[in-house]
């Protein structure tokens, strides 16, 4: 992507596997995305799973990895390519939602995701991120930080941010919620970018709970329309 492009809106965010609705809220609410994948991999974290429900449970799919270490960046981190361990979660989600009404339209997306020639869990979570926004048809343009960001990788946290953010022209970065307790917005406004973060809603219509905001999105694939879908992005607001 030229950098010359200006934008409004970034969002910089570690690539996640099948990750939750606000993830795809802050794809959906911004210009440009930036898959940081040039930072530590964070072991137990949602790099390499995600959850489903199954009969009411909470279950982890979990992607296998080589060695995988804090000590590690997680475009370094790799994949271990077992082909049974693979095939046991694509077993897992269509044990679980064979049944459901987008099934037989989602469920080949996955598994093409699934059959992917990657070495790498940043390849394959972005490959799950860039699927799902297909689908949806969202509009938003993707970068990755360790092709067009490794010269800042010296940078402090909030520094690196910054000249990403000022790399594109863009004056507003979003940030999932959580990330409250890592960024102060008044240090980013001496740096000349206005700092938000996206909280996820229940949704007005009822057709989201608390359990479906802290799932991966597959939940929602597999039972709702792009367009609803599409609809239920929508309910989140900036703080």
């Amino acid at each position: 992507m030229n950098e010359n492009i200006r934008v409004e809106k970034i969002g910089i965010m570690q690539p996640y596997f099948l990750p939750y609705i606000g993830y795809f809220q802050i794809i959906m609410a911004v210009d440009l995305f930036v898959f940081y994948d040039d930072v530590q991999f964070i072991k137990g974290g949602w790099i390499n799973r995600n959850r489903i429900i199954i009969n009411n449970e909470l279950r982890y799919l979990t992607i296998p990895l080589k060695d995988a270490s804090a000590n590690k960046l997680i475009k370094d981190t790799f994949v271990k390519k077992d082909q049974k361990d693979f095939l046991i979660i694509e077993k897992k989600i269509e044990q679980c939602y064979k049944k459901a009404p987008f099934f037989s339209v989602v469920f080949p997306l996955i598994q093409t995701v699934m059959k992917g020639d990657y070495k790498t869990i940043s390849e394959l979570s972005i490959s799950s991120i860039e699927m799902v926004s297909k689908y949806l048809l969202l509009s938003t343009k993707f970068v990755v930080s360790s092709e067009k960001f490794a010269d800042t990788s010296n940078y402090k946290r909030s520094e690196r941010l910054a000249r990403i953010c000022h790399t594109f022209s863009a004056k507003t970065y979003i940030n999932a919620v959580g990330g409250q307790e890592l960024y102060d917005k008044e240090g980013f406004l001496r740096m000349g970018i206005k700092l938000q973060f996206l909280k996820s809603q229940n949704s007005a219509e009822g057709l989201i709970d608390n359990n479906l905001l802290n799932v991966s999105i597959l939940h929602l694939l597999m039972y709702y329309s792009p367009a609803r879908i599409k609809i239920l992005l929508q309910n989140y607001k900036l703080i």
